[in-house]
Parts: C-alpha cells; structure tokens; sequence
C-alpha cells in the first residue's frame, strides 16, 4: 500500500508529533533531551525553519514548525535519523526507535496558532506530570512567558504579537490564557486525531488546491525539490574561486581546508546527500564526507577567520538558501590571506 502523501508547501504551519516504539522512552535522561534540543537547533538552522512552540514528554514529543521551503520530511529525517543513532549507541540498543513514521497536521496559522502552542505546552499537566506548566522544564512555556531567556532557535513574536506589542506585557496575556486554559474540560487531543489539517472549510480548500498543484513525481528535478539551494557544482566552484584552486584540485588531493567547506556547504546549505558529495570529491564513503562536514562545523566555531571565508564562498554561489544572511564581501575574499599552523589529517 502506498504511503499516505505528506502534505506541505511553503510557509506552512505543522503540529509535528512522533512516538517511541511500541511506546517505549525515546527520552530516558536529562542528557537525551539536551542532545535532541542540539539537534533540533541544527535541524532549525539547516532547514530554515521557525519553531513555534515545542514539548519533550517521556516517549513522544511535540513541535509547532513553520517550513519556508517545503522541506519538513527532509529536516525530520535527518534529526530523528541522527537523534536515534545516537540514542542506540549511548544506550547499548539496536533496532527501531520511533513507531511508524513522524505525524505532521497542517495547521492555519492564522486561526489555530495560538491553540496549537495551548495544546503543546499543556501536555505535561494533562499527562499528570507536574500541575503546572511552568513545573515543567522540557518546554517552550517558560521562555514563552518570561520564566528564563528564550534560545535563539525558539521564534516568540509571532505568538506574542497575537497578545500584545510589548513582550512584558504579551508575558502577562500568554500567563493568564494558559491559566484559563488549564480549565477547560474538554480534551485537546482529540482535536488532532486522524487529521491531516487543522483550519477552516474555506483554509482547507485553499491548502488542496495549492498542494493538487504543486504535485511532482519522484523524478522531479532537485531544483523543484529544493528551490533556492545550490547545486553540488556551484558549491564547488564557489569555493574554488574562494581558495584560488579549481574543482579538479580539491578532488585530487587530500587533508585541505577547501575540501572539509565544500562538504560543509554542499550539506548544509546545498542539502546534497552525502553519497552524492563523496563521489564528486572522490572519498570512499557517505560518512568520510560526515566527518568532514562535522571537523568543518567544529573548526568554524572558534575560527573567525575561516567564518569569513565560509561567507565569501557562500557569496560567491549563483543559488543560495533564503534566507541568504552572508552578503558578498567587497572586495572578494580569497583563501590568499587565510594560514593555518595545524597539522591537517589525510583523507
């Protein structure tokens, strides 16, 4: 039987939920969560989205995520892909870790935003876990209502604008709908079962239409698929340009700076799969170019320097991800002016 379609366009708004297994923890400690939090900032960053509001229970968790490209079954496999490896190898387990594939409602923005964000931080008090949301630190309601800082991966305007121009005082408002809400006797859930959207006759006949338009086979084109993304060939020459070498170059050799940004921005900005970046620079396997990708992000943290010619590169790509936050440098930087004293590896 085929799969069902998973419904998306850009700009949408998505409650996303998925399970543990037959029910079993997919969160079994405080570091569990902290490395999923990781991840989901990755995934935030990577996929351009905008998350909403969010809640980590024992064996399921929930997000509200706005996707600007369409790309919301891409960003879930790579995070609950990369979350469940990592949950095996820390816990000495094998096998599947999630119960069938992720569930996403298309949800109208404009009209069940805010019931959304009630439903997912609330999810603590209705499974009888602490009596209050703010109890519960594996959420989005304390930083939605001024309890801590929000992390930058966490976008509070857009709900807060729905309450009050000021934060201070849409704090206040969002307090006090949530207590209001706590009330209520009827059962949330049931709102979001066997749905595929969440909004008005009118809203779901729009979303339809949109998305019977929009249909595509599995062969499309990438660049439907991923519109605005670079292409593996752009990333290349744009960093050839950057490091005065050529594609061909960067293929042959071994150890370089120039090859561990292209596997950088070929995936994360590209969202090119790794077996396709292995075979245009020539390494032996997927997870070579992972580990060059990830040496790449670690170096780029503490590394000023190679930030900026991260962005020149970056700048000098035909196709960049929207939204594109590194201009050209006037004039182009070249890797001429960049000298690095460690010893590189081989690979």
């Amino acid at each position: 039987m085929a799969r069902p379609l998973r419904l998306d366009y850009p700009g949408a708004l998505h409650h996303v939920m998925s399970r543990g297994n037959d029910g079993i923890p997919i969160f079994r400690d405080d570091t569990d969560r902290r490395k999923f939090l990781s991840l989901l900032e990755r995934t935030i960053t990577r996929f351009r989205w905008t998350l909403h509001d969010w809640s980590l229970m024992t064996n399921h968790f929930h997000l509200s995520v706005e996707t600007a490209e369409a790309n919301l079954s891409d960003g879930m496999h790579w995070l609950l892909g990369t979350y469940a490896g990592w949950f095996n190898r820390r816990h000495k387990r094998r096998g599947h870790l999630y119960q069938d594939r992720f569930k996403n409602c298309l949800v109208d923005k404009e009209t069940y935003l805010l019931t959304l964000a009630r439903y997912i931080v609330l999810n603590p008090v209705k499974a009888g876990i602490v009596a209050r949301p703010e109890d519960y630190e594996w959420s989005s309601y304390r930083a939605r209502a001024g309890y801590e800082p929000a992390p930058s991966w966490l976008t509070l305007g857009t709900v807060q604008s729905l309450f009050a121009p000021r934060p201070e005082e849409a704090e206040r408002a969002y307090r006090t709908f949530i207590d209001e809400s706590m009330s209520d006797p009827r059962d949330l859930a049931e709102i979001w079962i066997r749905q595929l959207y969440l909004g008005s006759p009118a809203w779901i006949e729009r979303v339809q239409s949109l998305i019977d338009q929009s249909e595509r086979s599995e062969e499309a084109l990438r660049g439907q698929v991923h519109p605005g993304r670079p292409e593996l060939g752009d990333v290349m020459e744009a960093v050839a340009q950057t490091f005065d070498t050529t594609s061909e170059a960067m293929r042959e050799s071994r150890g370089t700076l120039a090859r561990r940004v292209t596997a950088y921005l070929a995936f994360e900005d590209g969202l090119i799969p790794l077996s396709r970046i292995a075979r245009a620079l020539g390494v032996t396997s997927a997870g070579g170019i992972s580990d060059l990708a990830a040496r790449c992000r670690t170096e780029l943290a503490g590394d000023g320097d190679l930030r900026e010619l991260v962005e020149a590169a970056r700048g000098r790509m035909k196709r960049r991800p929207p939204p594109f936050l590194f201009p050209a440098q006037n004039p182009p930087i070249t890797a001429r002016r960049y000298h690095r004293a460690t010893v590189q590896n081989r690979r």
